[in-house]
C-alpha cells in the first residue's frame, strides 16, 4: 500500500469545523497536561522511594516530547483551518463574480 495515493474529499466548511474542534481539544490536552504535572509534582510530599522517583522522572523527561506532539497537532489543525478558509473565500468570490455576469451572454 502506497501512502502517496491517498485522497480525501471533504467539504471546506466541514474541514473548518473539524479543525476548530481539534483546536479546542488541543487546549483541553494542554490543560490536562498541566494538571497532571501539578499532581506529579505534589506526589513528592507523600510518595517516596525509588519507584516514585522513577515515575516522576519518567513523566517529566517525556513531558517535552508530549508538548511537542501537542504543538504539532495544533499546527496541523491551524493549517487545515487556513486551507478551508481559503477555499470558502475563493468559493464566495467566484460566486460573486459569476452572479455579476449577465445571464443571457450565451445565446
Amino acid at each position: 500500500m502506497s501512502l502517496t495515493n491517498i485522497e480525501f474529499r471533504v467539504q471546506p466548511n466541514q474541514l473548518f469545523e473539524e479543525s476548530t474542534h481539534m483546536l479546542t481539544l488541543v487546549t483541553k490536552m494542554r490543560d490536562q497536561m498541566e494538571v497532571t504535572a501539578q499532581i506529579m509534582s505534589a506526589t513528592e510530599t507523600y510518595w517516596r522511594g525509588d519507584g516514585a522517583d522513577m515515575h516522576r522522572n519518567l513523566f517529566f523527561s517525556q513531558r517535552e516530547n508530549l508538548e511537542n506532539s501537542i504543538r504539532r497537532i495544533e499546527l496541523r489543525a491551524k493549517d487545515l483551518a487556513e486551507i478551508s478558509e481559503n477555499y470558502l473565500t475563493e468559493e464566495y468570490r467566484n460566486r460573486m463574480v459569476s452572479d455579476a455576469l449577465p445571464s443571457d451572454a450565451i445565446v
